[in-house]
Formats: structure tokens, C-alpha cells, sequence
């Protein structure tokens, strides 16, 4: 065991944790990017597309804790999988809805935002949870920035696409594309952070380490 090189496999997971959270707030920023083609297509006014941004922030806000409550029942490898596909099927629906008009946009909009808002709720502290129990003490204020720095990281890296893409294209095929984006950040995120006791490539000698390290001592 002595001769067993340390592997760097919790930085693989840190960069997951990253590219996922940036893909979660890439799908916060997308209907805000795209308002204006959107009310000018679908004859709806500022008023009721603030409707439909409520919607997903009451959603959010009111499932804060039991979004906790699903993460220490099930994990947060399994609840953000979850997570990203429920997202990436109501991505593909509203794109759907926007084919068609009147009330029912309006209704169905605010359904899908509010859940979506349920679905990004866990997001968050699923990372913190990954990053915690991968990362050693002394290196959890590196990955937890990280974590914190993909909000503005899906800003500057998605809303130019958003723009270009509405611009070059149309709005609807839009969510159809994050919807295929976030199905495979789905699969690359439940493979990417099993439990380190149930990684491949984690070695045991670093498997004690971390678990020293984590409580505060030296290894």
C-alpha cells in the first residue's frame, strides 16, 4: 500500500461540481436572456411574463427545506441526477408551449417555471454536501469558491450564446438544447461523484487521508 501513488481524483469531482452548478444557473439566466423575443412571439406583456418569473422564485424559496430534507434521504449524486433530467424534460415542454397562445401559454409557463424552481432548489447544497465530504479541510474554501463562482461563470459563458443563438435561430429550439445539454450533465454528474469508499480510482491510503483530513487533523 506504501508504494501506491495518491491519485487527484476529488479534484475531477471539484471541476464536476463547477460545470455542473454553471450548466443549473445557465438555465436560471435563459428565460430572463430571451424576454424580449419572447413576449414579442407569444403577445404577452411585461406583466405577465413577471407572472411567470414569480412562479419559479415562490417555487424556490418554499422548497428550500425539503429540498434538504431529499438530499440527507437520498443523496446528492442521486437527487441532482434527478434534478437535471426532470430540468432537461421541462425544457423540451416549454419549448413545446411556445407553439401555441393566449392563457394556456400563460397557465403552462407558470407551472413549468414552478417546476423548475422545485428542481433547482437542491442545486446548491448538493454541492457544498460533494465538496465537503471529497475535499480535505484545508482545501474546502478553494472548492467551495469555485462552486460559488458558477453563477457568474453560466453568465459570462451562456448569455452571449443565449443571444447569438435566439438571433441566429429561434427561441424554442433554445430549450430544446439545454434540455440535451442538461441530460448529459445529468449522466457525467452520477458517474463523476460516487461516494469516495465507492470510487474506482480512489486508493485506500488516500481514502484514510481525506477521512483524517476532514475532521480537522494532519493524516
Amino acid at each position: 500500500m506504501n508504494n501506491e501513488k495518491p491519485t487527484h481524483v476529488r479534484y475531477h469531482v471539484v471541476l464536476m461540481v463547477l460545470i455542473t452548478g454553471i450548466v443549473l444557473f445557465a438555465d436560471r439566466n435563459l428565460l430572463p436572456t430571451i424576454a424580449k423575443p419572447l413576449m414579442h412571439t407569444l403577445d404577452i406583456t411585461p406583466a405577465t411574463l413577471g407572472w411567470i418569473f414569480s412562479c419559479f422564485s415562490i417555487v424556490y424559496v418554499a422548497c428550500q427545506i425539503p429540498g434538504g430534507w431529499l438530499l440527507d434521504k437520498f443523496g446528492s449524486r442521486n437527487i441532482v441526477t434527478l434534478a437535471f433530467v426532470g430540468m432537461a424534460i421541462v425544457n423540451i415542454l416549454q419549448g413545446f408551449v411556445t407553439f401555441y397562445s393566449g392563457l394556456w401559454v400563460l397557465i403552462s409557463f407558470c407551472i413549468l417555471r414552478g417546476v423548475i424552481g422545485f428542481l433547482e432548489t437542491p442545486g446548491v447544497p448538493a454541492f457544498i454536501r460533494v465538496i465537503t465530504t471529497w475535499c480535505p479541510l484545508k482545501e474546502k474554501g478553494f472548492a467551495g469558491s469555485l462552486a460559488g463562482a458558477a453563477q457568474y461563470m453560466a453568465v459570462f459563458a451562456f448569455v452571449p450564446f443565449f443571444a447569438w443563438f435566439v438571433s441566429e435561430y429561434n427561441f424554442q429550439q433554445l430549450f430544446f438544447v439545454i434540455g440535451v445539454l442538461e441530460l448529459m450533465v445529468a449522466w457525467l454528474f452520477y458517474r463523476s461523484t460516487p461516494a469516495p469508499a465507492h470510487h474506482p480510482n480512489i486508493i485506500q491510503l488516500r481514502l484514510i487521508h481525506l477521512r483524517v483530513m476532514r475532521r480537522g487533523g494532519r493524516g
